[in-house]
């Protein structure tokens, strides 16, 4: 069974920390000379970037929705595939659409 400390985590819903999340933490610490912000989290480089949609779908699917206004992002969607803008496969989330 996991070691599991248990306390609540604002501002999420999460009530506990894995063991390798306690030792990590240690580590980072211990590395930076006790500094607390080797704590805090990293920068991440594709903020504001979407890692599911790449710029050229996400312009295509754009055109597209210029060309149909009114019509849903799902209709959209099947378009693009039908078209052949996006594979046959393409999964997306609606968030990400939107």
């Amino acid at each position: 069974m996991p070691f599991l400390v248990s306390f609540l985590l604002p501002p999420t819903p999460r009530t506990r920390i894995s063991r390798s999340t306690l030792l990590h933490w240690l580590r980072r610490w211990e590395e930076s000379g006790g500094r607390l912000e080797s704590l805090y989290p990293d920068r991440r480089s594709d903020k504001n970037t979407t890692r599911a949609l790449d710029e050229e779908k996400a312009l295509a699917l754009i055109r597209l929705k210029k060309e149909y206004r009114g019509v849903t992002l799902p209709t959209v969607l099947r378009e693009a595939k039908r078209r052949g803008l996006v594979p046959a496969n393409f999964r997306v989330s609606k968030a990400t659409l939107y």
